[in-house]
Order: C-alpha cells, then structure tokens, then sequence
C-alpha cells in the first residue's frame, strides 16, 4: 500500500512540472514587443517628442531621468553618454531620436 501511495505522489508531481514547465515556455513566447529603455530629461526637448511619439503609437517604455533618478545617472556614465535620449531597443543603442531609426529597430511581432 505505501509503495502504492508513493508512485501516485511521484506521477502527480511529474504531471504538476510538466504543466509547470509548459506554463513557463509559453511565458517565454509570450514576448511581442521589443525592450525599449528610454533615458531622458526634463528640460530636453527631443526627449519630449520621443515620449509623445511613443505614447500616441501605445508603445511600452521604461523611462530614466538622467539628472533624477539614481538609475538614470548610473546609466548615463556606464555607457558613456553624450547627450539625452539615449534609447535601447532590445539591446541595440539609439543616440538621440529619429522616427525613421527608431522604426528600424522596434519590430513588433505580429
């Protein structure tokens, strides 16, 4: 009886890890829109524009002040910055703002 017991347990974790697993690959798939990691600052004006052209075209960003935040200042030195924006897309560095640029780097999975 208890060996009985013992391989239901076993078959009933298999089956949880693999629903599990399967939960977790979807998950991985799941990624439609590519990283854009924007940094900026208050007063920049292309800043500006680029902000609102992300907005009006409803694409995620994640956005770091530079001169505010502790992330942005970070930022800024490690990768030696010049001038803000500074924009990533998936990885790839985009200095300052160009729609046609940034076009080419952002592609949406459909």
């Amino acid at each position: 009886m208890p060996r009985v017991i013992f391989v239901a347990l076993l078959l009933l974790l298999a089956a949880a890890a693999s629903v599990q697993a399967a939960s977790v690959q979807h998950a991985k798939g799941a990624k439609t829109q590519p990283e854009v990691i924007f940094y900026s600052a208050s007063w920049c004006g292309i800043c500006r524009r680029a902000r609102n052209y992300f907005n009006s075209h409803q694409i995620p960003f994640t956005e770091y002040d530079v001169e505010k935040t502790r992330e942005g200042m970070d930022a800024f030195r490690r990768y030696r910055a010049r001038g803000v924006p500074l924009i990533f897309v998936d990885g790839q560095r985009m200095d300052g703002f160009s729609v046609a640029r940034f076009r080419q780097l952002y592609r949406p999975v459909q």
